[in-house]
C-alpha cells in the first residue's frame, strides 16, 4: 500500500499475515476465506497434528502440544503481524505465536476456540448456531450468520464457465 501525503508518497509494507490451515477442509476453508477476503498477501501455515491434539485446550494452553515436528519447524520468525485461524485445535497454536512474537500480533479466530485463552484473541467470529458462551459473549466475539468460506462471485463465474459445456 502507498499512503499519499503532502507532495510525497510513503510506501507502507503490507502486514505479514499467517493463515493456520487445519487438516480438515471445512475448517481450513474458514481461515483461508477470511484471509483471502482481506485482499492482502498471506502465508499458509499447514498444521499437522499428533495424538496429543485430542487433548482439551485447557491442557494444551498456548503451546505447540499436539503439533507435529514438520509444523513446529515452520513456525519460526519473522513473526506475523496477524494470524487467521479456525477450529479448536488451531487455537493453542495461534496463542503460542502471539506469545513468542517480539511485537503485537492480531489474532482472528473463526469458530469456538474453547474457553481457555479466548481473551487472547482480538476477534472471534462465532456463528449464531454455535454454542452459547456462558455469561454472554465477551467483547471480542462477533456473532455471524453461517460460516466464512472461499466462495466468491469470481469463483462462481469461473465454475459456471467450466461446467457450461456439460450442462
Amino acid at each position: 500500500p502507498v499512503l499519499a501525503g503532502h507532495n510525497r508518497e510513503l510506501a507502507v509494507p503490507a502486514p505479514l499475515i499467517w493463515t493456520l490451515r487445519d487438516d480438515r477442509p471445512g475448517t481450513a476453508a474458514q481461515a483461508l476465506g477470511v484471509a483471502e477476503a482481506l485482499g492482502l498477501p498471506f502465508v499458509e501455515k499447514p498444521l499437522g497434528y499428533d495424538g496429543f491434539a485430542r487433548l482439551p485446550n485447557l491442557l494444551r494452553g498456548a503451546s505447540l502440544v499436539g503439533i507435529d515436528a514438520d509444523t513446529r519447524g515452520s513456525l519460526v520468525p519473522p513473526w506475523p503481524d496477524a494470524v487467521s485461524a479456525a477450529g479448536r485445535r488451531s487455537a493453542p497454536v495461534a496463542r503460542w505465536i502471539k506469545a513468542q512474537a517480539d511485537k503485537p500480533v492480531v489474532l482472528a479466530h473463526m469458530m469456538n476456540p474453547g474457553r481457555r485463552g479466548a481473551g487472547d484473541f482480538d476477534l472471534i467470529a462465532l456463528p449464531h448456531h454455535d454454542c452459547v458462551v456462558p455469561g454472554g459473549d465477551p467483547p471480542n466475539v462477533r456473532r455471524i450468520v453461517g460460516a466464512p468460506h472461499r466462495v466468491t462471485s469470481a469463483r462462481l463465474s469461473a465454475a459456471a464457465e467450466a461446467w457450461r459445456p456439460q450442462v
